[in-house]
């Protein structure tokens, strides 16, 4: 507690009990971390890599009787765009 963390030139809070927690947001790709502490310096960079598309099933065409439901789901991060093309129309997935 007696020295400042720093993660790219700002300093990191301390709680009351002299400890401290960090979150940061990555963006898609590269992102480079300096951390320094007592007159060391060690960096690290963090790559985030975004599967656009992993797996589809079924892969062909599926016909239903009309009036039939279809569901569809999705895994995806928070905050994601996410469409679905069903019978020549995009659909905009809602997040739940």
């Amino acid at each position: 507690p007696n020295f400042d963390l720093t993660i790219n030139r700002e300093t990191v809070p301390l709680n009351d009990k002299g400890l401290f927690s960090v979150e940061r947001e990555l963006k898609v790709g590269a992102n480079t971390y300096t951390f320094e502490h007592k007159g060391k310096i060690a960096t690290y960079t963090v790559t985030r890599k975004v599967k656009v598309l992993q797996s589809v099933a079924p892969s062909g065409s599926v016909r239903v009787p009309g009036g039939t439901s279809i569901k569809v789901t999705v895994v995806a991060s928070a905050g994601s765009t996410v469409t679905a093309s069903l019978g020549g129309s995009s659909v905009r997935l809602k997040e739940v």
